[in-house]
């Protein structure tokens, strides 16, 4: 990566696996060109605000679409509400994607971890 590469803050709040997730499809998302959008206006929205762990745009075809990647290493029904009545609906061209690492058999395995997290981004 050169002098150009993207960069993001991480917000270390969700644990190692939680942060080590957002690497991993942050760098997913990059190396398939998706474009790393600034967040900061969903924090500042009337309802539900919150800043989603990975923000990131693509066009294809002259429209432009949005993805809003939320990961959850201790995903319960609360926490997907939660996210769901923040992120989903309210926004046009905007799809929210949670990956549960719940359910990952090895929580010692990068590999693992990157490929469920590849089944799920677009």
């Amino acid at each position: 990566m050169g002098q150009n590469a993207p960069s993001f803050r991480l917000n270390f709040g969700g644990g190692l696996e939680h942060s080590i997730g957002i690497l991993i499809a942050s760098y997913l998302l990059e190396r398939e060109g998706f474009k790393f959008e600034n967040p900061e206006w969903l924090a500042k929205k009337a309802i539900h605000p919150g800043v989603p762990d990975v923000y990131v745009s693509k066009t294809e075809k002259g429209i432009k679409r949005f993805w809003i990647i939320e990961i959850e290493s201790h995903e319960t029904k609360l926490a997907k509400a939660k996210k769901l009545e923040q992120f989903r609906n309210n926004i046009l061209n905007h799809e929210l994607i949670i990956i549960d690492l719940t359910g990952l058999k090895n929580h010692d395995s990068i590999k693992e971890l990157e490929e469920l997290i590849k089944s799920r981004l677009p």
